[in-house]
């Protein structure tokens, strides 16, 4: 068995019944920061589920009481689930609960499962009343993060995500000179490393070409004919051409991933235990 200090011990015994006495008051949706905002570790992540799941038990919180709490918990210490399971447990158990509303939503998108979230975003919007107004703070990430899914529709003018700030067609045009859009989209290492191997690879193809032209030996014409060929289509497909397509990829990865931060902003403008 491993021995666990004194110190640690009390600190244990401390936030159980901070937990627990946490637990005792008003099941009103409960003031939580922003996500991340209470880091805790595993052990006093632990000691915090303990002391709400015993106030569950007593009676001292209903089911909503301990969903919402749960939701809070597991949002302010930023676990994986963004709080998803208190929020699905507070749809069950809440009635009429905005922080139930929004908190699918919320969660959704925190785990950066759009489609998710536009989903829950439509359905409560569908819903009216209570439930569309808690949503509606959400619309432009929701909108925002359907546009990043395969499956995305036009969005309202007002919700539509700025264009990114690289062009992949022309990072690929650029590419017709070996590096120059991998240099256009941000990428100066890798943009000299390919026009380095392009020129030694342009160079050795060059070569190829002349000597099957100007040696004066039938067979040594041959086989420079030979190397002109294999080096010729290795250097293009695989450097000239897969160059054009890797600034193209990157372009479009560098847009995505700044659509990514301006839904996340949008998202974590909105407070999901807050009244709307």
């Amino acid at each position: 068995m491993v021995p666990v200090k004194a110190g640690a011990s009390l600190k244990l015994a401390v936030l159980v019944f901070a937990a627990v006495a946490t637990g005792r008051g008003e099941e009103a949706s409960p003031r939580c920061g922003a996500r991340g905002s209470a880091p805790l570790t595993d052990p006093e992540y632990l000691a915090q589920r303990i002391g709400l799941e015993r106030a569950l038990s007593e009676g001292a919180l209903s089911h909503c009481g301990y969903a919402l709490r749960r939701a809070c918990l597991d949002w302010g210490s930023d676990r994986g689930d963004a709080g998803r399971h208190g929020f699905d447990m507070a749809q069950e158990f809440c009635e009429d609960s905005p922080a139930a509303a929004r908190g699918e939503i919320a969660s959704a998108l925190a785990r950066e499962d759009y489609g998710g979230a536009f989903s829950a975003f439509d359905h409560r919007v569908s819903r009216g009343g209570a439930d569309s107004a808690a949503a509606a703070a959400y619309a432009p990430a929701a909108w925002g993060g359907l546009s990043l899914t395969p499956y995305a529709r036009p969005a309202p003018v007002a919700y539509t995500l700025p264009q990114g700030r690289f062009d992949p067609g022309r990072a690929w045009r650029l590419s017709l000179l070996p590096g120059a859009g991998l240099l256009y989209v941000g990428e100066p290492k890798a943009a000299l490393s390919h026009l380095l191997t392009s020129l030694a690879f342009g160079s050795l193809t060059a070569w190829s070409g002349y000597r099957a032209v100007a040696e004066p030996d039938r067979k040594a014409r041959a086989t420079a004919s030979l190397d002109f060929a294999i080096i010729g289509a290795f250097f293009f497909q695989r450097y000239y051409l897969g160059g054009m397509r890797e600034a193209r990829r990157v372009a479009r990865e560098k847009n995505r991933a700044a659509d990514k931060e301006r839904v996340a902003a949008m998202a974590d403008r909105v407070d999901p235990f807050a009244s709307p």
